[in-house]
């Protein structure tokens, strides 16, 4: 029966995945990620949202991370359950039986050390500070591994940075990814900016 969503993903990492730790995208980078210019690319953005309660309850029970996510050959230690709870993708990966129960691995390919790094920051901490111009690779990342909330944090973030110079780029990124509330965002700018 056709799959859809997560369903989808996780059939798509079966048929793609070179061993069952590993998980694969396509290349992340589009024309309008890489033309959208938000400011200085070096500044620094700080991205906020609502820690994920789930690892918030790790953290304060005190209780060992019990899962490594490996990219771009660094280790993050992270939670199982908090992983599931932030990302859709995740949550169907572990739930297929996709990692192994002994090594507790599972690589990211296509997600770069700093993506993952601010994105677990968002969940556990509810906050990450990233480079202007790495604001786009962000909220692909968010969205491909189906993280609502860190995506919803990431596109307000670059809706807030709009202005006639990006705003076409940016609802390119949106409609190419499927991000409503950028794409929400650039339309109204547009139609303001363009009267269209």
């Amino acid at each position: 029966r056709p799959l859809g969503g997560v369903g989808q993903a996780v059939e798509d990492y079966l048929r793609t995945a070179s061993s069952q730790e590993q998980a694969g995208w396509e290349p992340l980078c589009s024309d309008a990620a890489q033309l959208l210019a938000m400011g200085s690319p070096g500044e620094l953005v700080t991205v906020r949202t609502i820690a994920s309660p789930e690892a918030q309850s790790c953290l304060d029970a005190g209780e060992p991370a019990d899962l490594t996510l490996l990219s771009d050959d660094q280790r993050f230690r992270v939670h199982t359950s908090a992983m599931a709870a932030a990302s859709d993708f995740l949550a169907a990966l572990f739930g297929a039986g996709m990692t192994d129960s002994t090594a507790r691995e599972v690589a990211l390919r296509e997600v770069t050390a700093t993506e993952l790094q601010a994105l677990l920051e968002l969940v556990y901490h509810g906050e990450c500070s990233v480079r202007c111009g790495g604001l786009p690779a962000l909220l692909i990342t968010a969205a491909r591994l189906q993280m609502p909330t860190a995506q919803r944090a990431v596109e307000g973030a670059i809706a807030s940075r709009l202005t006639a110079a990006n705003v076409l780029d940016a609802w390119e990124l949106a409609e190419q990814h499927n991000l409503p509330a950028l794409r929400e965002a650039a339309e109204a700018l547009g139609r303001e900016i363009f009267d269209f």
